[in-house]
This record gives C-alpha cells, sequence and structure tokens, in this order.
C-alpha cells in the first residue's frame, strides 16, 4: 500500500486528474454564466434569499427619487451647460450660487426601516417663506429642466410606475395617485416637506439599503424649502415575470454551485494528496535535486503571479465572451476561440501554481524551506548583526560604566606613578606647556600669522622630541629581542632619558648574569661530564682485574662451599659494576658531543627483528606476548649500532618490568611523513613517577627493586635517540606504559 501511495505512476495519475478537473469547473462556471445572463440580462436573483428580498426591486423602486435627488445635486452645482447620458448621469460646467439666495432648512432625519403604514416624523420648526429672487427662479427653471431629462432616462420603463410632484410642479406616467400606488404589491414613498419634516415608506420589499435611505435623506435636507413627493410602484403585469427569473436564475445558480463545489473537493483533496506526498517516496525521503537547490522565494514568487496572472487573463476573456453574449463585442479574439483559451490557461495556471506549492512543500519535508529562503537568511543576517551590535553596545556601556565608577583609583595611581619619576614630570610639564602654547597661537593667530609660524616650529620641536623617545625605545627594544635570541653579550647603548638610561643598565645586567649564570652551569656539567668519563674510564682497569682474578679463583679446585659463594657473588657484582661503568661511559660521551654518529639509511622492521631475535631466549621464558606490527620498506637514517642498543634497552625494560602473561605490542607505522616505533606494556607495579622524570639517569621505574638495571636504560635511549636526529617520549596511563620513538623518513 505504501509503494502504491507513494509511486511515481500515482503521482503522475493524480497529477493528469487534478488538470483534468479544471476544465469542467470551468465550463461549469461558464455555462452558469451565460445561462444566468440569457434570462432578460437583469441579475434579479442576485443571492438574495426570496424574491421580495432581492436588491433588484429595491433599486427598481428607487429610480424616481434617485432621479429628483440627483437633479438637485446637479443644480446645487449650478450647470452651466450640462448634457444627459441614456444612463442618466450628467456632465457639463458649473458656476456657483451664493447660499444666501438658496434658503436651507435645518437637518431632519426621518428614520428609515421596515414597512409600515405609517412613519411619524420628527417636528421642525417651520421656516418663514423666503421671498423668491431672479437667482432662485433661474435656479428651478434649471432643475426641472435636469429633472425631465433624468426623467426621460425611466420614462418609457413599463415595469414601474411613478408619481414626482416638485413644488407645483408633477411628472407622472399614471393616473393613480400615491395613495393609490402605496396599495400595490411593491411600492415606495419618499416625502419632504417644506418646513424639513418628511417620512419614507417601502411596501412588499423586505430588504433595501438603509445606507442609501439614510444617504438620501441627508441630500433632500440641503434642498431648500421646497415640497417633494416621490412614489412608484411595480406594474403587477409585471411581478410573476420578475419572480419567475428570479426562481430560474436561483435554481442556476445553486446546479452551478453544487458541480462545481463537488469537483471543486475532488480537486483540493487531490491537490492535498500531491502536497503530503511531495519529495517522499516509498523507500523514504528523496534526495535534493538541481530544482530543490532554487530559492524558495522564486517558487513563492511563481505561485503568486501566476496565480494572479492566469485570473486575470481568464477574467479578461470571460469579459469578452460576456459582452459577446449581449451583442456588444467588436473586433478582439474571436469567440470560439476565446473560451479554448481560458481552459488553456486555467490549465496552465493550475500546473504553474500547483507545481511551487508542491516545491514549496518538498522544501518543507527536507527541513530546507527556510534555509533556501533568502528573506529568511536576510532575517538570520539582521538578527546576527542586530545581536552583535547589541551586544557590542551592552560592553560598551558596562565599559563606560567602570570607566566612571572603578576606575579613578587606579588612574590617579598611574598618574601619582608618572609624576613620582622625573621623565613623568617632564613628560607632563612638557604637555601642558606644548598645549597652553598652541592654544594661545591659535587664539592669536587671526591677528598675526607670525603665531602661526612659531606654532608650526612648536610642533616640530615636539616631533622632533618624539622621535629621538622612539629612538630610545627602538634601540632597547631591539637589544631585548637580541638578549631573548641567546646573545647574552649584546648590550644596549645608553638612551638620553634618565629613567629609559636606567632601564637599559637593568636589562644589559641581567644579561651579563644570565651569561654568567650559562657559562658556569654549562663549566659544571662539562666538569660533571669529563669526571664521569674520567671515572669510567680508571675503573675499567681494576674491574678487568677483579673480573679476571674472579674466573681464576672459580676454577680451583677444593675450595670451601663458602668461598665459593663468595667468589660467585663478587662475580656478579662485578659484571654489574662493568655494566654500569660501560653505560656511564656511553651516555657521558653522547651528551658531551664527543660521540662520533656513522648515518647509515635504515629499515625500521629490520631493526626491531633483529634486536628482538638477540633476545629470543628471554622473550620465550618470559611468559610475555609480544605482538609485533611493522610496515615494510620504511627508511630513516640513523646510526644501526646504536639504535639497535636502543631497542634492546627498551626490550629489556620490557622483559623486567613487564606483568606476566600479557600481551607486548611492538608497532612500526607512517604518520604524516614521519616514522613513529611504539613499545606498550603492562607494568607489574604500581607506576608513581612522572614521564619526564623516568627518562633522567639513575631513575628507575620500581625504586623497591635492588637488583637488575642501572636507571641509565632509558637515558641511554633518549640520548641515541635524539643522538640520531629523532625524539623520544614516554606516556603513563594507569598501568599502560609505552614508549615511542620517532624519526624523519626518507
Amino acid at each position: 500500500m505504501k509503494k502504491l501511495i507513494y509511486s511515481k505512476v500515482t503521482k503522475f495519475l493524480v497529477w493528469l486528474l487534478v488538470l483534468a478537473l479544471t476544465v469542467p469547473m470551468v465550463d461549469c462556471f461558464y455555462s452558469g454564466l451565460m445561462e444566468y445572463t440569457e434570462l432578460g440580462g437583469d441579475s434579479i436573483y442576485a443571492f438574495s434569499r426570496d424574491f421580495e428580498s432581492s436588491y433588484y426591486l429595491s433599486e427598481l423602486l428607487s429610480m424616481p427619487v434617485n432621479a429628483v435627488a440627483f437633479s438637485y445635486m446637479d443644480v446645487r452645482n449650478a450647470p452651466l451647460e450640462y448634457t444627459v447620458h441614456g444612463d442618466g448621469s450628467i456632465t457639463g460646467r458649473y458656476r456657483e450660487y451664493s447660499e444666501a439666495a438658496i434658503p436651507v432648512a435645518p437637518s431632519h432625519s426621518a428614520p428609515a426601516g421596515t414597512p409600515s403604514p405609517e412613519v411619524t416624523p420628527t417636528p421642525a420648526p417651520t421656516l418663514p417663506p423666503a421671498a423668491a429672487s431672479p437667482q432662485q427662479s433661474s435656479r428651478n427653471e434649471e432643475l426641472y429642466a435636469v429633472l425631465e431629462e433624468r426623467i426621460s432616462s425611466f420614462a418609457d420603463d413599463e415595469r414601474i410606475e411613478y408619481y414626482i410632484k416638485v413644488n407645483d410642479r408633477v411628472y407622472t406616467n399614471t393616473d393613480a395617485t400615491p395613495e393609490e400606488l402605496m396599495e400595490r404589491d411593491f411600492s415606495y414613498l419618499n416625502h419632504r416637506s417644506p418646513d424639513g419634516s418628511g417620512e419614507r415608506l417601502w411596501n412588499g420589499v423586505k430588504s433595501h439599503l438603509s445606507s442609501f435611505d439614510n444617504t438620501l435623506a441627508m441630500s433632500f435636507e440641503s434642498f431648500g424649502a421646497d415640497e417633494i413627493t416621490v412614489c412608484t410602484a411595480v406594474v403587477d403585469s409585471h411581478i410573476d415575470a420578475m419572480r419567475e427569473t428570479w426562481l430560474q436564475q436561483e435554481q442556476i445558480v445553486k446546479s452551478s454551485f453544487e458541480k462545481i463545489l463537488v469537483l471543486l473537493c475532488v480537486f483540493l483533496v487531490l491537490c492535498a494528496y500531491l502536497l503530503m506526498t511531495a519529495g517522499k517516496s516509498a523507500a523514504g525521503p528523496d534526495e535534493r535535486g538541481l530544482m530543490d537547490r532554487l530559492w524558495t522565494e522564486v517558487y513563492l514568487l511563481t505561485a503568486g503571479f501566476g496565480a494572479a496572472g492566469g485570473l486575470f487573463l481568464a477574467a479578461a476573456l470571460f469579459y469578452e465572451l460576456f459582452e459577446a453574449s449581449y451583442g456588444s463585442y467588436y473586433g478582439g479574439i474571436p469567440e470560439y476561440m476565446a473560451l479554448p483559451l481560458v481552459y488553456i490557461i486555467v490549465v496552465l495556471t493550475v500546473l504553474v501554481v500547483l507545481g511551487s506549492l508542491v516545491m514549496c512543500a518538498r522544501k518543507l519535508r527536507q527541513g530546507s524551506f527556510l534555509k533556501d529562503s533568502v528573506a529568511f537568511r536576510l532575517l538570520a543576517l539582521a538578527w546576527r548583526i542586530g545581536k552583535a551590535l547589541l551586544m557590542w553596545l551592552w560592553r560598551l556601556a558596562k565599559t563606560v560604566w567602570k570607566l566612571f565608577t572603578g576606575t579613578w583609583r587606579a588612574l590617579a595611581s598611574e598618574i601619582r606613578s608618572i609624576m613620582a619619576r622625573k621623565t613623568g614630570r617632564w613628560l607632563v610639564g612638557g604637555l601642558s606647556v606644548f598645549s597652553l602654547l598652541l592654544w594661545l597661537c591659535g587664539i592669536l593667530t587671526p591677528s598675526s600669522p607670525v603665531f602661526l609660524l612659531f606654532a608650526s616650529l612648536l610642533f616640530a620641536a615636539a616631533v622632533y622630541g618624539l622621535i629621538k623617545r622612539g629612538k630610545d625605545m627602538d634601540s632597547i627594544r631591539t637589544g631585548t629581542k637580541e638578549i631573548r635570541a641567546g646573545k647574552l653579550s649584546y648590550e644596549i647603548a645608553p638612551p638620553h632619558s634618565e629613567d629609559l638610561k636606567e632601564l637599559a643598565s637593568d636589562i644589559n645586567r641581567i644579561a651579563q648574569g644570565l651569561d654568567q649564570s650559562v657559562a658556569a652551569k654549562l663549566k659544571a656539567e662539562k666538569m660533571k661530564t669529563e669526571l664521569i668519563t674520567n671515572v669510567s674510564h680508571d675503573l675499567k682497569t681494576p674491574l678487568t682485574s677483579i673480573i679476571s682474578y674472579t674466573e681464576l679463583l672459580s676454577k680451583v679446585e677444593g675450595l670451601p662451599e663458602e668461598a665459593a659463594d663468595y667468589i660467585s657473588i663478587i662475580a656478579s657484582k662485578s659484571d654489574r659494576l662493568k655494566t654500569l661503568t660501560q653505560d656511564l661511559f656511553d651516555i657521558s660521551k653522547v651528551q658531551s658531543g664527543s660521540e662520533e654518529i656513522q648515518f647509515e639509511k635504515l629499515d625500521a622492521a629490520v631493526l626491531i627483528e633483529q634486536s628482538l631475535a638477540e633476545r629470543e631466549a628471554e622473550i620465550s621464558a618470559s611468559g610475555l606476548n609480544f605482538i609485533v606490527s611493522a610496515e615494510k620498506e620504511l627508511y630513516f637514517m640513523g646510526d644501526g649500532r646504536k639504535l639497535s642498543r636502543a631497542v634492546g634497552n627498551l626490550v629489556d625494560n620490557i622483559l623486567r618490568y613487564s606483568m606476566k602473561g600479557t600481551r607486548v605490542f611492538i608497532t612500526a607505522a607512517r604518520r604524516d611523513d614521519r616514522l613513529i616505533v611504539e613499545f606498550k606494556n603492562i607494568a607489574s607495579y604500581l607506576m608513581e613517577f612522572e614521564p619526564e622524570e623516568i627518562v633522567g639517569r639513575f631513575v628507575r621505574g620500581d625504586s623497591s627493586r635492588t637488583d637488575g638495571g642501572t636507571g641509565l636504560g632509558l637515558a641511554i635511549v633518549k640520548s641515541y635517540v635524539e643522538a640520531c636526529r629523532g625524539s623520544f617520549s614516554v606516556t603513563v596511563d594507569g598501568d599502560l606504559f609505552k614508549a615511542v620513538m620517532s624519526f624523519g623518513l626518507i
């Protein structure tokens, strides 16, 4: 089931269904619109609840009263020349009447509401009759002329009967009185008395625009002391036809709406499926492709502009089709081409918009919707910049706060320290005088250019002084670098400043003291090395005699058993003393630099194998498991004899100090163009020493043991490895002891 849902074939079929559904939805909308408009061309239904609530009836009944109201508005602006158009609108150029010539009644408006037999108007004060003036008469004549033009626009409308009376002028298309017209099923009455009071009655119409009624009443209030009566009624013979049209339009709208709603629900479900499965397959999320790396705004803008452009083009073509249905379409796209173009545009719009939304859904599933958004990156950048700015302002505020709260004592201390020195006093005094003189020169320069020249000379003198002081500081800095580099005999030339001269003298004395200390240390080290070398050399002759006589005594027969034991002890101690003497002699020669190193090309694996082969018997008897991993053909330069002894010393230490039954790891490998040889074993004792101490002379790992080694093994290893231009280090981790030799490969 999961494979079927996320299958590419299923998604492709759903895409085809989505695009296919757009055509019947557009066709249903178009056919419903054409059927709706073909029923006489009037929108009687207009989504009203019933026929009596139709705005069509309200607009039909308000045509005469609109004509009166708009006529008054036009004449109040005093048109000199005007034109009445077929739709009742008037255009022209205007002049203004003075307010004194046109009496205006106080504002009184009767409430507009649901139909009722009687509306009691709000009483208003009676105005005295205004004297007619030539300007007033001219205004009335223009009013009647404009009103007649407006009435002519609906005078032939057979749907309504009207009665209009303005002062003594009556305009009507029926013999019925206003009272008789109000007895009709659908009628409207609007009456205004000269005193400003009036009434408005609606009959048979359930819904009308109360805001229109109130606006009309407010317009009547500015018409002056005129009596206005407007009554309108719908002709009974037309009511049934309009009701039938209303029912037919209602049925068309409901039917079209139901069809479109069903198609739209299926369309939305399919779109939801495409959005929910975007970027996911049966095996998991899809990998990001080239289209997924486009900015998010590209798809959002494509969806927005695609929807707006598609709707605009479709609406424009629908408008042309609508105009063509009334016969008022001239030129442009032919009618037989417009509808297919609408289908194509809508399908392309759905494809572009839905495709963009699907790509946005893929980005959401991949978690890259915001990451690929330029706006989000700009906001993130603005946030980081704002945060950094706020942090900088916060640190600045804290610094300023500390400056004003906690640094005055330090500042005072520094001032006291500066003033306590001769150079400091000279600098403060000189700076004060320099600033004062510059200030005076700046004030007096406008009166005489001589002071500008004086200020320039003063500035040049200050620059000269700074250059001299800078040279003194450079001399001290150079001397310090030379001494730090090891030239302890270097001496700094005395500066001109007393304080700096004292500083230079102190540095020179420090260098002299270090030179003497280093010379004394080197002399002592040399004497110690020579002493060890000479003693070791002098001990060789008596040791050789002792060893020789001990061998002769051990061969004498018939000696007592105790004498034989003594001879054996003397032989053992003599051999150990001989080994110690030889080790001392060797390490002294290496550390004194008198040992000659014979460099040759060596193979690390061969060197390790030879050292282990020389101690094969001891390794077999030790009970240790040696695991050797040495890469072949790892060549380096070194003294084979001395490095063989170094490796042998490490193996001897392993045999002497490793825990029985444990494994020993010896590895040789390449790491960053270096040869790394490691010896790792588990100690049989608690290692409480530091790695730097164990490589010193006469230091033993297990201080409780008095037999075996001399305490010079690791020191000899370190000396031989460093003499062969390598490095040696020791690491202790719990019971793990690791010795590492490093050489440069060739």
